[in-house]
């Protein structure tokens, strides 16, 4: 390296210079104009978030869950409220004894009681009519067994119209119920489809984030390579300094005529015939010429680095 290619290149703008530049081009296009790498990160869960008609949903690091429209909900607590008045009429009326008691098996068996009531006394009259009638005879014995038998049939199918009114009604009012449960399932479908386009969201937004972290860290990279490559000031500095000893030496202890420093001189002001006269003109002022006491590169050569130390 040359002293003058060396100081020139003092001015130069270093290679990490452009990697820098990328790098702040890169945080604006990403973040906007004026981001820095401290400004950014660290890598997050985005929240993401949905609405339709019916339900709107979010997703996120604070959790997930969705609320129903105003129209919905109303439609929703309507539905609840019917799912709470069946299963109190099933608690009320259809009990694990609710055929044989319990307010309804009470009121169908009161009715059931009078039909079976009429029903006897109706055989009694009959049975008296064939006595008073036939006296006591086989003839009588069998018509009073036929009526006998008719009475206990009815009976029977009193007590099979009880329970089958009672399995009757505790089948409606289970389907009812099976009714206003399969709404409220309906109600969560549009819940939860709302919830899954937010989680869906919040999962791009999540990526799509991660993918500007991931061109920001390689601009950044990009640029501390660049920068761990530039020669610093002081070795620059120290590498003019190298040349100058060398161009020294190999002038036999001064830098007279010889090498690329004493023809530049030369080359630079013609009137001169060594680089040390070069200096003494380098050093002259508005003021007039310099003196040596204030001219400590002209100096430093000319008595050489013993001298120095002055």
């Amino acid at each position: 390296m040359g002293i003058f290619s060396g100081i020139g290149s003092l001015f130069d703008p270093k290679p990490s210079k452009q990697f820098k530049e990328g790098r702040g081009d890169t945080l604006a296009a990403l973040y906007g104009p004026g981001t820095e790498m401290g400004d950014i990160g660290p890598a997050r869960m985005l929240t993401g978030t949905s609405s339709n008609p019916f339900a709107s949903a979010s997703y996120g690091p604070q959790g997930a869950g969705y609320q129903f429209s105003p129209e919905m909900q109303g439609l929703f607590n309507q539905s609840l409220g019917n799912i709470g008045s069946t299963q109190g009429i099933l608690d009320k009326y259809f009990g694990k004894d609710f055929l044989t008691e319990g307010p309804l098996f009470n009121a169908l068996n009161q009715s059931r009681i009078g039909r079976v009531e009429a029903g006897e006394d109706a055989a009694a009259n009959a049975l008296s009519k064939i006595f008073n009638l036939g006296g006591a005879s086989t003839g009588t014995g069998m018509q009073s067994s036929q009526l006998i038998n008719q009475l206990n049939a009815a009976k029977a199918q009193e007590d099979y119209n009880v329970m089958a009114n009672l399995f009757g009604l505790r089948g409606t009012t289970l389907g009812q119920l099976g009714t206003n449960l399969g709404q409220m399932a309906g109600f969560e479908n549009f819940g939860r489809n709302a919830l899954q386009d937010a989680m869906g969201l919040s999962s791009d937004l999540t990526n799509l984030d991660l993918q500007k972290l991931n061109l920001a860290i390689g601009a950044n990279n990009s640029y501390r390579q660049a920068k761990s490559q530039d020669i610093g000031l002081g070795a620059q500095l120290g590498g003019i300094a190298d040349a100058g000893l060398a161009a020294y030496g190999a002038g036999g202890g001064s830098f007279g005529d010889y090498g690329a420093l004493s023809s530049m001189a030369s080359g630079m002001y013609p009137k001169q015939t060594s680089f040390m006269d070069f200096l003494k003109q380098f050093g002259q002022g508005s003021n007039g010429p310099t003196t040596p006491e204030f001219n400590p590169l002209y100096r430093f050569l000319e008595t050489g680095p013993a001298m120095s130390g002055r």
